[in-house]
């Protein structure tokens, strides 16, 4: 598969090494993108001064920001994301991985009544307290993942449920307010074994001193926003890496190498990227303020003098708008649940699609394109694996213009990994295809995909049947081109070729007009009009950038081009 995904496709030649894919050359038709720094890196490299604790000096966020939101650290605009899921293999990795947890708790935990907690001093419990007083809906349904002896609500909280899932039977055992107990290890969650509970079903989740022992933080994350009804809220509680005495194989390899601010960080990237409908992602910063500029997080247990640092990150789930929130937002909305997409891919699809919604002419093309936003995660599906080689940019050019005619056919599935090379090609098609489009530039063969794709959806055989003829009538095309315009290189040579093989060839259902093609090319064409009709085709490029969302048919028509041009 490497080789595949490093050549995109050799045998179409769509192809291309990653380097091809240099931002000068998409810029034209790709919307821009603001670098953003990883979150993993972003506090250490870009401030220069930091409290003990990895927090910058002077930023209002550590004085507590709004005094009305004691303890806000990270407010819903100031956090800094990149494109894809930023994490390394092995960034979540465990040392004791060879055994589950539910095993590993039993072994351990289990042995030393110290292990079970409280894994924070009374200081820090008091102001947890307080934050969730303030914080978490009283009389609600609550789910406490992680569970364990102790749960991170005030004694006398009052709740309508609630609902422990840990890995330790015996840990929940000791915690009389659990209502019901279920023992599950949180890093074996996912599509195939989701959370036992019904979507919406759930007002409140916390998850308490456990986010630094997720495996594939993302499907849990995923989870609970499916069990959280709208408005209801997730919070995440941690404390400094050296507090959990004992169970430090079990957390994750990242966790010890970052200081508490990143820690924030990483926990509020499992939000952003396990859906799109997490809204008011807050991080808390509720340290003691005796304790906040010392050094104590470095190695400090229960017990010591200073009280524990303390963090909360939180986020609500957010009602879905529809269609009286306009079409952009109401698109936007229906991908928040798209798993194969990520952020940048959901926000550049909408935008892709939406500008081709506001081009279009009639209601019926209007709700084409706008119901083409629910193919998007089906054509994803298949692109998810060539993130590390196609920029967000291209694959949501590509994806949003394949969409409106995608039908999600297993022939269009196979069709479209072979074109990317994900699969072995077929040699009829696919392998002298790829030889007829060798000098193509890299974006004019995803256009050319764009275009293939369709024909092999069922119920067009007869287009099919053309489609399989085009590569010979490419070459056919090329050769009578070079010899009207022998000054011309390859790439433009190919370039027209493939256009006119497309336009007045394949795209043409009349068998009699379709015929017309070759004498009209041989006999009428000239070398004036050759070089005017790639005059035309490299305007349409120039148009593309100038609406770096206008859709193939509207680019083609906006830079004047005419089938015989």
């Amino acid at each position: 598969m490497a080789h595949k995904l490093a050549c995109l496709g050799a045998a179409l030649g769509l192809v291309v090494p990653a380097d091809a894919f240099l931002p000068s050359q998409f810029a034209r038709q790709a919307p821009k993108v603001v670098a953003r720094q990883r979150p993993v890196v972003s506090m250490s490299e870009t401030l220069a001064k930091t409290d003990k604790r990895g927090f910058p000096e002077g930023d209002p966020r550590a004085k507590g920001g709004d005094e009305n939101d004691v303890g806000l650290q990270v407010g819903p605009m100031m956090w800094r994301w990149p494109s894809n899921w930023p994490y390394p293999d092995g960034f979540h990795s465990v040392k004791a991985n060879a055994t589950g947890a539910i095993d590993w708790y039993a072994a351990n935990a289990a042995a030393a009544a110290s292990k079970t907690g409280p894994f924070i001093d009374a200081v820090a419990q008091a102001n947890l307290d307080q934050h969730m007083e303030r914080h978490v809906a009283k009389d609600a349904d609550i789910l406490d993942l992680g569970a364990g002896a102790q749960t991170a609500l005030p004694k006398g909280f009052a709740t309508k449920s609630l609902v422990g899932i840990g890995a330790s039977a015996s840990e929940m055992d000791m915690n009389g307010r659990l209502q019901e107990k279920i023992v599950l290890d949180l890093n074996t969650v996912n599509d195939e074994n989701p959370l036992p509970f019904a979507d919406q079903s759930k007002d409140v989740v916390l998850l308490s001193f456990s986010a630094e022992f997720l495996e594939d933080p993302k499907a849990v994350f995923k989870e609970i926003y499916r069990v959280l009804r709208v408005g209801g809220s997730c919070h995440v509680v941690f404390t400094s890496k050296n507090t959990y005495k004992g169970y430090e194989d079990k957390q994750v390899s990242f966790w010890g190498d970052m200081n508490d601010a990143q820690h924030m960080y990483v926990v509020g990237s499992y939000f952003q990227f396990s859906a799109g409908g997490w809204s008011q992602l807050k991080g808390y910063d509720i340290t003691d303020e005796k304790t906040k500029n010392s050094n104590r997080f470095l190695n400090m247990g229960v017990g010591d003098s200073k009280s524990a640092n303390l963090f909360v990150v939180s986020s609500t789930r957010a009602a879905k708008p529809g269609a009286e929130a306009g079409p952009l937002r109401h698109m936007q909305a229906e991908l928040w649940e798209t798993p194969f997409m990520q952020p940048d891919d959901r926000r550049l699809c909408a935008e892709r699609i939406h500008a081709m919604y506001q081009l279009a002419e009639t209601s019926e093309d209007k709700d084409r394109y706008f119901n083409s936003i629910y193919r998007l995660n089906e054509i994803y599906d298949i692109l998810k694996v060539m993130n590390k080689v196609l920029p967000a940019p291209i694959m949501a050019l590509f994806a949003a213009n394949l969409a409106p005619n995608w039908t999600n056919s297993d022939a269009e599935k196979e069709a479209l990994r072979e074109g990317l090379g994900l699969i072995n090609p077929r040699d009829e098609f696919w392998k002298p295809l790829g030889a007829a489009t060798t000098n193509l530039q890299a974006e004019d063969k995803i256009w050319l995909l764009v275009d293939l794709i369709p024909y092999f959806a069922p119920g067009n055989e007869k287009g099919k049947a053309v489609l399989l003829t085009l590569p010979a009538v490419m070459e056919d095309v090329a050769s009578v081109l070079k010899e009207k315009a022998p000054d011309l290189d390859d790439g433009d040579i190919q370039l027209l070729a493939s256009d006119l093989a497309l336009t007045e060839f394949l795209f043409i259902e009349d068998e009699d007009e379709r015929a017309k093609f070759g004498p009209w090319l041989k006999d009428t064409v000239t070398n004036i009009d050759v070089n005017a009709m790639l005059k035309n085709r490299k305007g349409y490029k120039d148009v593309l950038g100038t609406r770096n969302t206008i859709s193939v048919a509207d680019a083609k028509k906006a830079a004047g081009i005419s089938p015989t041009a």
